[in-house]
């Protein structure tokens, strides 16, 4: 038996109080919380108290107004304030066991084993979770079940492998039954914390993921990708991680030793000082990924081999290849000590495990990628503080190790399409870390159009990966294409590291509240049919609502459409300073420069950083251009505040560990104008002494105006008195019109008539708006500005 070290056993499991738990002959019920409850069934009455792959921690809550009835045949009934549960004591059917969700009759969903006659419409069925890769996918694709279910209720069965205490895996018994059921009923969060309780919650990213990675599948020398990153910086675009594809190491082998694929020792072709590279990238601000192929084992060519060698009790002299064993706890902790970490201590920050090692080991139900996402996040985040991996989904309970990488995406609209829903929809399991190609990788078409539109929506997506194919003309750098799309691309990628600060926050928050950072906007439905309808429109931590365009821009508005459905309120597009009446779906048409980003009345969004131009117009529109700013904690901060009603907000920072938190407190008094800056609690020497502090205001009936407040001293904090300058909607409405109108591909007259209408009354500007002669994608732009923030 191994004898693993303390980071890599498995925290202990909470045993739910005996009144939650009920026995019978070859079966046990325990329940754990008003909305969970896990039946076992074993024939030889073996049950399981420990850890599983997929359930690792099994936190229960007490249940109030618990009722049990036990009836003579040995069948029970359980009555909890949000579940009726029904089973007969018996082997699991679907007449002996089933339970319904006890909320009102529009919600009155019904489980039963062995079945699930789903409905077409999206309230009849489960809503999806995530799946283990998008490879060789082109669109769509099918997605495994997640606990968010359209009925209310649902179930996960956990037939993953059981964990020992002291860390080894054990084979999965098929004879063993393990359901969750879980009967949230319209409390879709709630279904994903239930989940998280039992699983696990997200772990806390490392401050540096949350700004843009580089990632390019091509035989790169060290010079040549230094230079890579040295144009970047010239272009004043900034970078956080540096991922070396395969090529880093020697992938091509003396004959009969195996495929090029695995690997784990530098090419001294391309790399002739790897410390020196890795020291160059890490002096530029740089944290450095590899890639590995764990496959085809570790062979007598590789640096580490005769090390490994020698902890395995192999004759190095023999040159026979040390077997990739994931199930044997002795060649993992051997294979970490001997072959990776000599590579990081030359200053590899984390790895990116790739394909190639099937799913099968010599423990029965364990997939060697399960194996590998766990050890490698572990040991990560024993060595370096905040752990991180870059791999792919493995099933639930992934969450725990992240990030997830979603594989090889076609460059097609198509896929681009489907890649905001795909990412928001894996929230309903619990999986908030995708990280996916931005861009596309292989394949598809060569389109600047669908390039910048694929790097708008990356900037909003959990992580910022620009990465593609060898292929010369999947190159994802922003100037390989003519402007405008390489200073719109350029001045996303921007805006990307200037949201860190607020990522980072959202982290702590989702960690806090058991939430993703993307999620669905049918989370938040209340009853509104319409937030079901806008599956590429999500929540983007708590103040932001993301509607990127992922479609062709329309031939006569020349814009982008989006669709978006928004809550009850009055909420500001960020990119235009436009108000817009919430709890209503809309049609977004956007020009080529801009993606929908709302935010609600009486918020604040801290960015890193300052704007390099205040008073200019940048690609975001009133957004202004963009600095470049870095991953750190900054010097300087601008709030973007969204007046019209008291907001508050809490910006986290640290120095990657939870020791070194510190928290700064936002206030805004909606009726005195005044903003607020509370003193920082906590780790004072995790931010600087002082800061310049800019805010930018923006609301209904409000112009956008950038503010310097000056510096402050973080530790006592400051407050301010801000005028907001006033601007009618009407005016803002006019602005937008005639942008429309001014790019728009029309006959002269029409627009000259939409024009002159819309300054002489609304009746007439939608009259004008009916004639044959406007094309439909024109009039659906207009008309959505034209009653923007009408109730």
């Amino acid at each position: 038996m191994a004898l693993l070290p303390p980071h890599l056993l498995p925290s202990p499991i909470q045993v739910p109080p005996a009144e939650q738990v009920i026995e019978g002959p070859q079966w046990r019920i325990e329940i754990l919380s008003d909305t969970v409850i896990r039946l076992e069934w074993d024939p030889s009455a073996e049950f399981l108290d420990g850890p599983t792959q997929m359930m690792a921690w099994r936190k229960c809550l007490p249940v109030k107004d618990l009722r049990i009835d036990r009836d003579e045949f040995g069948g029970v009934v359980i009555e909890t304030p949000h579940m009726s549960f029904h089973y007969d004591g018996k082997e699991p059917s679907s007449n002996g066991l089933w339970a319904q969700v006890r909320e009102e009759d529009s919600w009155g969903g019904t489980w039963r084993w062995g079945t699930d006659a789903e409905f077409p419409w999206i309230q009849g069925r489960n809503l999806r979770g995530t799946t283990r890769t998008l490879d060789t996918v082109d669109g769509r694709c099918e997605l495994d079940k997640g606990v968010v279910d359209g009925r209310g209720i649902t179930s996960l069965i956990d037939g993953t492998c059981p964990v020992s205490c002291d860390g080894v895996f054990l084979a999965v018994r098929p004879e063993h039954l393990d359901i969750y059921v879980f009967a949230c009923g319209p409390d879709f969060p709630e279904a994903v914390r239930s989940f998280f309780r039992l699983s696990g919650p997200q772990a806390i990213l490392p401050r540096y993921a949350l700004g843009n990675w580089w990632s390019r599948y091509h035989r790169y020398s060290d010079e040549e990708y230094l230079e890579v990153m040295s144009e970047f910086a010239r272009h004043d675009v900034p970078l956080a991680v540096a991922v070396i594809d395969m090529d880093w190491h020697i992938t091509n082998p003396p004959a009969g030793a195996g495929s090029g694929w695995t690997g784990y020792t530098w090419d001294p072709e391309l790399f002739p000082d790897p410390g020196k590279f890795l020291d160059a990238l890490h002096e530029n601000g740089l944290h450095t990924s590899l890639n590995l192929h764990p496959a085809d084992g570790i062979r007598y060519f590789e640096e580490g081999y005769e090390r490994l060698a020698q902890r395995m009790g192999v004759d190095p002299e023999s040159k026979k290849t040390i077997l990739f064993e994931p199930a044997n706890p002795n060649f993992m902790l051997a294979y970490f000590e001997e072959i990776l970490h000599p590579l990081e201590d030359q200053g590899v920050d984390f790895w990116w495990v790739d394909w190639q090692q099937g799913e099968h080991t010599s423990v029965p139900g364990l997939d060697p990628l399960w194996v590998l996402n766990h050890y490698h996040y572990l040991d990560n985040a024993h060595r370096h503080g905040r752990g991180l991996t870059l791999s792919r989904y493995c099933g639930p309970g992934s969450q725990r190790f992240p990030l997830g990488f979603s594989g090889d995406t076609y460059i097609t609209w198509e896929s681009l399409q489907f890649q905001p829903e795909f990412t928001a929809t894996a929230s309903n399991i619990g999986y908030g870390w995708w990280s996916h190609d931005i861009g596309g990788h292989m394949l598809g078409v060569r389109d600047p159009e669908l390039e910048t539109r694929w790097i708008q929506s990356g900037v909003f997506s959990p992580i910022m990966r620009l990465h593609s194919s060898n292929n010369p003309f999947t190159r994802k750098e922003p100037w390989v294409f003519e402007e405008p799309h390489c200073a719109i691309q350029e001045e996303y990628l921007r805006f990307r590291h200037r949201l860190v600060g607020y990522l980072h926050s959202e982290q702590f928050h989702g960690r806090d509240e058991l939430l993703p950072l993307v999620r669905p906007m049918y989370w938040e439905h209340d009853g509104h049919a319409q937030a079901w309808e806008v599956p590429n429109c999500f929540r983007f931590g708590r103040e932001l609502i993301a509607a990127p365009v992922t479609e062709q821009l329309s031939e006569a508005s020349c814009r982008g459409r989006s669709e978006a459905w928004l809550p009850e309120g009055m909420w500001v597009d960020l990119m235009t300073n436009i108000a817009y009446q919430g709890n209503r779906k809309l049609s977004l048409w956007s020009e080529l420069s801009r993606t929908p980003l709302f935010a609600r009345s009486g918020s604040i969004i801290p960015l890193c950083g300052s704007a390099a131009a205040p008073d200019g117009e940048g690609t975001l529109g009133v957004l202004g251009r963009q600095a470049n700013v870095g991953t750190g904690n900054p010097e300087e901060i601008e709030l973007l505040l969204v007046c019209g009603a008291d907001a508050s907000y809490e910006l986290v920072e640290d120095q990657d560990s939870d020791a070194s938190l510190v928290r700064t407190l936002f206030e805004w008094d909606d009726a005195r104008h005044r903003l607020t800056i509370h003193g920082a609690d906590g780790d004072l020497d995790s931010i600087p002494v002082r800061r310049k502090i800019l805010v930018r205001t923006y609301g209904h009936g409000i112009d956008t105006q950038l503010t310097e407040l000056g510096f402050i001293e973080t530790r006592t904090g400051a407050s301010f008195d801000l005028e907001a300058k006033l601007m009618s909607e009407e005016a803002k409405r006019s602005e937008q019109i005639r942008r429309i109108l001014t790019h728009a591909r029309c006959e002269v007259e029409t627009l000259t008539r939409l024009d002159s209408t819309w300054n002489e009354g609304r009746g007439a500007f939608f009259a004008a708006l009916s004639a044959s002669g406007v094309a439909p994608d024109l009039r659906e732009a207009l008309f959505q500005i034209a009653i923007a923030s009408d109730l």
